[in-house]
């Protein structure tokens, strides 16, 4: 094998422009290529020695190769397997030689430290299924070893003694396992483990400088150690495997741990000249050199697949536990599905996109170093830097584009790029044709206007989804700002993970969906064919192109990319230069972007909606699923039960994947089956309806990173436009309006998974502009403030209402669960067909049971979706009462209290929800964690049919009903409302008291819960206060109820409860509050993780509305109980307060934020005769709880 000087120069130049972007970029690096034989093709380096360094990066620099240590340490156990000295699958020898492992225990998920139940084998410390982990790459153990922490590092081997993160064998996790193969090596050897590797591999090798222990020569050749900040600087740090650096004396070195992990420091050229030839030599290149160290057999079975078991280890991705070491993740390798991945003896196989066959073995150090061996195309090489954090995606970018080239240099294609268009095939050889360019000329040109994006100069300062900003001087921005058509991906920080929602939201096609959309925790490539980049919409020429502009960036740099680019396309001559222009390296990061974006569009998901459904939609609150046997209330001393009922709220994305296997067996449902062309259609929208309804936690604009500042004047920041502001919404309404082109174009198709994405969508708010919006909303001195009376009728009010009444009419929703009533009308139609009548019910076992179970489920679902949105917009339920009860239910605990046989009748779905099998004493904190989810659960339908209630009194209301039928409907929500209060109110409120002690999935649950539940008893008063004002209601009852202040009690509650709600559950400036492993996007608090805005939204905006107007009323007479006027002014803050954060997703709860603010101002200027001004006030009065709600 022998490159060409074309391809010399194109290696050149991928170097140096990697470390041609200053202080942002890549400081320095080393790039190494050698053939099977170990003969050097390329060798390079560019940079400095260290950024602060005037030496140059060398050749002849050492560098800490981290856990490239791992495949020295591994042909050093296979030897001893050779000689029997170690085996592989004796968990005996191995915990007799390391005893600590025998005693070793487990770290469950409820972080408690269980027995293993089977030994570990070595083969399992070499494949990373013994079940240790890293610190920095897991935030569970990271979390069992705080406070004190757990340092990998420190050169202590008290440090290795972790806990496993499940039983041996049962899973894949990357840790410290070849650590402890270390360990057995040095106790079956009785030598240390750096000095079996330099008596029995170096120096058979002639290897002189890789080394645990660098010797002076090594330490005054030692690279720097570089980390990159936030803002995206690249500066110089220590070392952080200190101690070999600075141990001098036997003694020292003896008491210093040998990392078999992460310890030796290595020449690059020296450890891919004779290590990698080494690990892929065959039979017939075996030198006699080589066949001392490891014999031909071995090297099969260290290049054979030990983890078949796990195929989809290569998707779990690895953690940001410790940001300053790592990134986060979504993949170890992201590949087409077609690709198989799998887990040698050390490294990981697998196959890519730039030319590698399907059995190269690759790995890297923590310090972004990254190597790979070709065993079938005789080639290898390693891109080595020193630069923290790991997954630097400057340094990622460097390595696909060197392999690309390497192999583009022996001449292999790449044959997976099957979606590739003949314009992509044009332009590639467009490039092939300018290859002649000299050397200098092409860094001429890279470095010249004609080619450079205009906007690698810019920081960006987005802020995707809770993610940092992306610093431009990265250099990663992969696709030309020349090629027509193609989203610009942003130059990327590595210091911080990347920015999911930079791709061009327009140019963003769904043409190659996957049969399955993947799980938070599923493969990234799975989703990444969704995007298909060659479609002919993200070739047009008005394609936006979101590249990650600082909100504050220049327009006119934006305009200018895209004139070239319309330009570009109109110029077929145009040259591009460059090695990277839509080149096989392209490819695979435009794949490691979509998979970055996917995985957190996922996560994001799955932490919201499916995290809240896990609460409101389970086996045992559906009212349409039998249940056999209710079980008890845990009391408080009662262990967890090992048969919870709750759905647990980590299962991967547990309603959706349901639904995806509910549409595959419509034909045994009685319902015709979907051709290939219709599920194509029904899969795109669903997974358009989840991007729609993840992107408003898109966060780009700097409001983002804004926090809740008291005595502030409203409305004076919401009109401070710029395009940090249309970062956000471009995303939010072009996914949008993707979405509901596609669920139109797909209202014809019979599917489950079209409802579902209805559904899903229905929950996402349209964005509304803020150009549209009216300045004088936001005036504290609005048109005839000061003049209108306050009350309901107020300016404030009208104004709130207005805003609330513009969130546009539920037709999805609507949609939803007409389409679901239909489905299951006719799956109930074709079960009652094929029975014969004298055939028992019960008898035998449904094989459809489970997918009858998830068609119920996601019937339940869209009832009560469809529920709150008409009780709440006034208007009929989509299904009606007859259509939405269950049908013959049969529950087996009979009899009931006599308290509630008002209520336990034939209506709707009262005897199911109101359980007669409640303890009568409720639910107390402190209490387990399974007692208190089950309790939430149990609340959850609770809710709904107060709701319910709450239609059909509207709809007698608009009918003319009998007084007698009005009545009875008022009675039966005040019925449900006695329920609530005595069986879980106390419940929330022990919450509310509490909540900073609670569990994260505990705050997410009962938050919206109990925000909903609110919003119900409010409007349940305005109803009642309507009917009884119209005389519709029985007249005596209306009295009664009118003496006892029975709506002054339930608005007084729900108000008072609501901003007790809105004070604990919004962002602190503090940690406290944080939702631990949540989504960066809604882990500052619980509120944020509410998935239907427009709930929270009237709930918030409704006792704001009712605080303002009391505290205007407060002056002129005195309200028993309510406090003074400007404790109600400090409690309608808080309501304000949290409309101001659900802001971030939602322009009309920022709207309503800034008009009653604008209110609120207004209210205190006359409380303080200030005007217009605000004035200073006392902190708001402490949690005072007001029952009844």
């Amino acid at each position: 094998m022998q490159f060409s000087t074309q391809t010399i120069d194109e290696l050149k130049a991928i170097v140096e422009n990697a470390v041609a972007t200053g202080s942002k970029g890549v400081p320095a690096t080393t790039v190494v290529v050698v053939d099977r034989t170990g003969a050097e093709q390329f060798a390079y380096s560019a940079g400095k020695k260290g950024i602060s360094s005037k030496e140059a990066m060398t050749l002849d620099n050492v560098f800490w190769i981290a856990s490239c240590t791992k495949m020295i340490v591994g042909i050093a156990c296979m030897q001893l397997v050779e000689k029997g000295l170690l085996k592989l699958d004796d968990s005996h020898q191995l915990e007799k030689l390391c005893p600590e492992l025998a005693d070793i225990k487990v770290l469950d998920a409820e972080g408690k430290l269980v027995d293993k139940v089977r030994g570990i084998t070595l083969r399992m410390l070499l494949t990373h299924t013994a079940g240790f982990g890293y610190t920095f790459f897991n935030t569970r153990l990271r979390d069992w070893s705080l406070p004190a922490g757990v340092d990998e590092f420190s050169g202590s081997i008290r440090d290795m003694v972790q806990p496993l993160l499940f039983q041996p064998g049962e899973g894949w996790e990357y840790g410290i396992g070849i650590d402890w193969a270390g360990i057995a090596l040095e106790r079956v050897t009785n030598t240390s483990l750096n000095e079996y590797i330099q008596t029995n591999i170096c120096q058979p090798l002639g290897l002189q400088n890789v080394n645990m222990f660098p010797t002076p020569q090594m330490k005054a050749q030692l690279a720097y150690m570089h980390q990159k900040r936030p803002d995206g600087k690249v500066v110089t740090r220590d070392h952080i495997l200190h101690r070999p650096l600075i141990v001098q004396s036997e003694e020292e070195i003896r008491g210093c741990f040998n990392s078999g992990g992460a310890g030796m420091f290595a020449k690059p050229q020296e450890y891919t000249r004779e290590h990698l030839p080494h690990i892929y030599c065959c039979c017939a290149m075996l030198t006699q050199k080589l066949a001392q160290i490891l014999k031909k057999e071995t090297v099969d079975e260290m290049f054979t697949n030990q983890i078949s078991k796990f195929p989809n280890f290569a998707t779990q991705g690895l953690q940001d536990a410790k940001p300053d070491l790592s990134n986060y993740l979504p993949g170890l390798y992201p590949v087409p599905e077609n690709i198989p991945q799998g887990w040698g003896l050390t490294f990981m196989i697998t196959g890519g996109t730039t030319g590698r066959s399907d059995g190269t073995a690759f790995w890297a150090g923590l310090p972004n170093l990254y190597w790979w061996c070709d065993r079938e195309h005789g080639v290898a090489g390693m891109v080595c830097t020193q630069i923290l954090p790991f997954g630097d995606l400057s340094v990622l970018g460097l390595w696909a584009e060197v392999e690309t080239a390497v192999y583009r240099g022996l001449g292999i294609s790449n044959k997976r790029t099957n979606g590739v268009h003949n314009r992509q095939v044009q332009i590639r050889e467009r490039r092939q044709a300018s290859e002649n360019t000299t050397l200098p000329d092409r860094k001429r040109l890279k470095s010249g206007d004609e080619t450079e994006s205009p906007l690698a100069g810019e920081q960006s300062k987005s802020h995707i989804g809770g993610f940092q900003p992306v610093a431009s001087g990265s250099n990663l921005n992969y696709l030309d700002a020349e090629l027509p058509g193609i989203p610009t991906f942003p130059s990327m920080d590595s210091q911080l993970s990347p920015n999911f929602f930079s791709s061009c939201p327009s140019a963003l096609s769904f043409d190659s969906s996957p049969s399955v959309f993947p799980s938070s925790s599923a493969s990234v490539s799975g989703f990444s064919d969704v995007f298909d980049l060659d479609q002919a919409e993200s070739s047009s020429p008005n394609a936006t192109s979101i590249s990650g502009l600082s909100p504050v960036a220049n327009v006119d740099m934006v305009k200018k990319t895209r004139k070239r680019s319309w330009r570009s396309q109109r110029s077929p001559t145009s040259a591009y230069s460059g090695p990277s222009d839509f080149a096989l390296a392209q490819r695979l990061v435009v794949r490691t972007n979509s998979g970055l974006m996917t995985d957190n569009l996922m996560r994001l998901y799955h932490d919201v909606m499916e995290g809240a459904l896990s609460c409101w939609l389970t086996e045992q609150n559906c009212p349409y699923l039998p249940l056999a046997k209710p079980a008890r209330l845990p009391s408080l001393t009662d262990a967890p039960s090992q048969g919870s009922i709750s759905a647990p709220s980590n299962l991967p994305n547990r309603i959706y994947q349901r639904v995806v296997k509910l549409d595959k067996s419509l034909a045994s449902l009685g319902i015709r089956p979907l051709s290939s062309v219709e599920d194509k259609k029904a899969t795109k929208a669903l997974h358009l309806a989840i991007m729609a309804f993840t992107a408003q936690w898109a966060q780009g604009s700097q409001r983002s990173q804004e926090r809740y500042e008291q005595r502030r004047m409203f409305g004076e920041d919401l009109f401070a436009s710029g395009f940090g502001e249309d970062f956000d919404t471009t995303l939010q309404v072009s996914f949008w309006n993707q979405a509901r082109r596609c669920l139109d174009d797909c209202a014809g198709i019979g599917s489950f998974k079209v409802a579902l994405a209805e559904l899903i969508f229905g929950l996402a708010q349209k964005h509304t502009d803020e150009s549209e919006w009216d300045e004088h909303d936001l005036d504290p001195l609005g048109p005839g403030q000061n003049e209108e009376p306050a009350g309901e009728g107020s300016f404030t009010a009208n104004r709130v209402k207005k805003i609330l009444d513009e969130d546009g009419h539920p037709m999805y929703l609507e949609r939803a669960a007409r389409r679901l009533h239909v489905l299951k009308s006719r799956c109930e139609a074709f079960e009652r067909k094929k029975k014969k009548p004298e055939e028992n019910q019960a008898a035998g076992e449904d094989e459809n049971a489970e997918d009858k179970a998830t068609m119920k489920m996601v019937y339940w679902m869209a009832i009560m979706f469809d529920t709150l949105s008409a009780a709440i917009a006034e208007r009929p339920p989509t299904i009606s009462d007859e259509d939405s009860k269950e049908s013959n239910m049969q529950l087996a605990v009979t009899g009931s209290s006599e308290y509630f046989s008002s209520v336990l009748d034939e209506r709707w779905n009262d005897r199911y929800i109101i359980k007669r099998d409640q303890n009568l004493a409720p639910l107390r904190l402190p209490c387990s964690e399974e007692a208190i989810s089950k309790e939430l659960i149990d609340a959850a339908p609770v809710k709904v049919l107060l709701f319910r209630k709450i239609t059909r009194m509207q709809s007698l209301f608009s009918r003319g009903a009998s007084q007698s039928a009005i009545e009875d409907a008022i009675q039966e929500g005040l019925a449900v409302h006695r329920y609530w209060d005595m069986t879980y109110r106390p419940m929330f409120e022990d919450c509310l008291q509490n909540h900073k002690t609670l569990l994260p999935k505990i705050q997410s649950w009962y938050v919206p819960l109990l925000g909903h539940w609110l919003l119900a008893v409010m409007i349940m008063a305005d109803c009642i206060k309507l009917l009884d004002d119209q005389h519709m209601s029985v007249p005596l009852r209306a009295a009664e109820r009118a003496q006892a202040g029975v709506v002054g009690h339930l608005r007084r509650s729900g108000m008072w409860a609501v901003s007790d709600l809105a004070r604990v559950s919004t962002p602190r400036d503090d940690d406290m509050g944080r939702l631990a492993s949540y989504h960066p996007a809604v882990n500052e608090g619980a509120l944020l993780t509410e998935p239907w805005t427009m709930v929270l939204t009237r709930s918030f905006a409704t006792a704001g509305k009712l605080f303002l107007n009391d505290a205007a009323e407060a002056g002129k007479l005195t309200l028993p109980g309510d406090g003074s006027r400007l404790d109600l002014l400090g409690r309608c803050e808080e309501c304000v307060k949290a409309l101001w954060y659900l802001g971030r997703k939602s322009s009309i709860s920022r709207q309503v934020a800034g008009i009653l603010g604008a209110g609120l101002d207004a209210e205190r200027s006359k409380t303080f005769n200030l005007g217009a001004g605000v004035a200073a006030y006392e902190p708001l009065a402490p949690f005072d709880s007001v029952g009844g709600f």
